[in-house]
C-alpha cells in the first residue's frame, strides 16, 4: 500500500484551533434574552474573548423529590465534613500549643 492510496496525511488540516478562517459576523442580541434562554451554557464567551459567568437564576428550575433529597443529603454531608475538619484543626492547634509550651518549659 503506497502513500497515494492511503490519502493525505492530515485529512482534517483545515479544522483546528489555529485555523485562520474568518469568523461569521456576530448578530447583536439583547443580554436579557440570552440570560432567559435555558439551553445556553452556564458561561458565555463574549466577543472580546472574555468569559462571563452565568447570571441565570438556578432556583427557578423544578426539582424532583429525588433531586431535592440528594441535594439536601449533600448539604448535610458538607456541614458534617466541615465540622469534622474544624475539630481536627482545633486539635492540631492544641497539639501545637502544647509542644510550644513544653519547648518553652524545657528552655
Amino acid at each position: 500500500m503506497s502513500n497515494a492510496q492511503a490519502g493525505p496525511s492530515k485529512p482534517y488540516a483545515h479544522a483546528g484551533a489555529g485555523s485562520a478562517q474568518p469568523k461569521p459576523s456576530a448578530v447583536p442580541v439583547n443580554p436579557s434574552k440570552l440570560a432567559a434562554n435555558k439551553r445556553l451554557p452556564a458561561t458565555m464567551v463574549l466577543p472580546g474573548g472574555v468569559v462571563q459567568p452565568s447570571t441565570k437564576n438556578k432556583k427557578g428550575k423544578q426539582l424532583s423529590k429525588k433531586q431535592k433529597a440528594r441535594a439536601d443529603k449533600g448539604r448535610d454531608r458538607a456541614v458534617e465534613r466541615s465540622s469534622v475538619l474544624a475539630e481536627k484543626e482545633r486539635q492540631r492547634e492544641e497539639r501545637k500549643a502544647k509542644r510550644d509550651r513544653a519547648k518553652k518549659a524545657w528552655e
